[in-house]
Formats: C-alpha cells, structure tokens, sequence
C-alpha cells in the first residue's frame, strides 16, 4: 500500500484455466489482505459457475477479465459524462460572469468619473474659502494689533503663503492617485475577463470533435442517457466537419 495514492481501484483477474486451478483465490491471507487493503477490489476471475472466496469478498465481482475492463470503461464513461455535465454548468456561470463584469467596468467608469471631478471641485471650493478666510483673519489682526512689529505680520503672511501652497499641492496629487487607482482596476478587471474568456475558447465544444469525439442529439437536445431514446427516432450525429443524421432500428441496454 506504499503507492496507495497513485491508483484508484485494484483489479484481481487471471489468464485462464480450469477449475482445479481456483485454489489459490481461496486462501485465508490472500481474503484477510483483500479485506483489509485500503483501494477498492474487483475480481474477474473467469468462472461464473465456481465462486471462490476472493470473489465473495472483493468489492465486486464480474464473470470474466473483459467483463472487469467493460466495469471500469463504463464507469470512467460515468464520470466523464459527469464532469461534462459541471463544465457546461461551470462555462455558463463564467460566461454569464465575465456578460456582468463588462457592463459593471463600464458602468464604473461612467459613474466614477464625474464623482471624481466633483470631488476635485469641492477641495478647490473649500481650498479657497480656506485662502479667503486665513486672509480675512490676518488683515483683521494686524489691524487689532498695530502696535506689533512688522515682522511678526510678515511671519504670519509667511506661514499663510505656505499652508495655502501645501494644500494645493495635495490637491494637486488627488486626480493623480485616483487615476492610477482607478487604472489599476480597470487593468485587473481587464485581465480577469481575458481569463475567463481563453477558459471559454478552451473549453469550445469544437475542440473536443478534433479528438475524435461527438456530440448527439435527439429532438434537439443533447443525448446524456440511452434510456431517452426510442425506436424509430432521428438522431443527429455531430463530428469534425460534418453530420451524421441516423434512424435508430435497434436499442442495447448494458
């Protein structure tokens, strides 16, 4: 069991061979280790008639080796048709996904735009009764206090000059940063979309034809399970570069 998680299923058959040669399949290691071994057994012993012990406790038991390859193919054939099934599913959700975000980045660039520019106009309005103010107010002080020096009038103007020049300059940074800020999600969103959409062109059913796969359908619906057919239908076969349109005269149920 070292190599446990390499494998799936363990498959017990043999190559042939008359009943005498059953013994070995009816030990008690050999059914104590079945029994205890961490994968799942299938035994395709060869005879339907002789039931050994490794039959009675493997995890199932089939007639003969082909039997055994036809469980396992018909399974994998499960399991596939089932992740087709997700991938169809998961393809429509992402497409449906990447439908919204194209109208979301646009929308977000409509609306956030004019938000911005309004938002740039508010600190200007608001820099400049800010300006206005601090001028008022210096003015009326000096006015109040003549007998200061003038040289703590120039200092006062000094440091009004600078407040008002450094307010400007983080006014001036704004719709920088926000630009970028707002480049850098549109590029996000765009990468995002170019994902989704190579997932989408991957996934094109025309690439599974080129593998020598097809797709059939009855009434226009795509075949899933045999039980939906019936004698007589139409089907519609379709494969790399072409049709195939067949009339069902027979149907063999495994």
């Amino acid at each position: 069991e070292e190599y446990g998680d390499l494998f799936d299923v363990v498959v017990l058959i043999r190559g042939g061979g008359s009943s005498t040669d059953l013994s070995c399949f009816d030990t008690y290691e050999l059914a104590q280790a079945m029994t205890q071994f961490s994968l799942p057994i299938i035994a395709g012993i060869g005879h339907e008639r002789d039931v050994t012990i490794a039959d009675s406790v493997a995890h199932t038991r089939v007639k003969t080796p082909t039997a055994a390859a036809s469980f396992l193919i018909d399974k994998f054939t499960e399991i596939e048709l089932f992740i087709n099934d997700r991938e169809s599913r998961f393809l429509e959700s992402v497409q449906a996904f990447v439908d919204d975000n194209k109208e979301n980045i646009k929308h977000i660039s409509e609306v956030f735009a004019p938000k911005v520019k309004a938002l740039i106009r508010q600190e200007i309005g608001k820099q400049n009764v800010l300006e206005t103010n601090l001028r008022i107010s210096s003015r009326a002080l000096l006015k109040e206090n003549k007998s200061k020096s003038f040289r703590l009038a120039e200092k006062m103007d000094r440091a009004v000059r600078h407040k008002i020049i450094r307010h400007k300059d983080k006014l001036a940074d704004v719709p920088l940063i926000i630009r970028k800020n707002l480049s850098h999600i549109l590029v996000n969103k765009k990468m995002c979309l170019e994902k989704y959409e190579s997932i989408v062109k991957l996934s094109d059913p025309k690439n599974l034809l080129k593998k020598g796969y097809s797709l059939t359908y009855v009434d226009g619906k795509l075949l899933k399970d045999i039980s939906d057919l019936k004698t007589g239908q139409k089907i519609n076969s379709k494969l790399l570069g072409g049709e195939i349109i067949s009339t069902i005269n027979e149907i063999i149920e495994k």
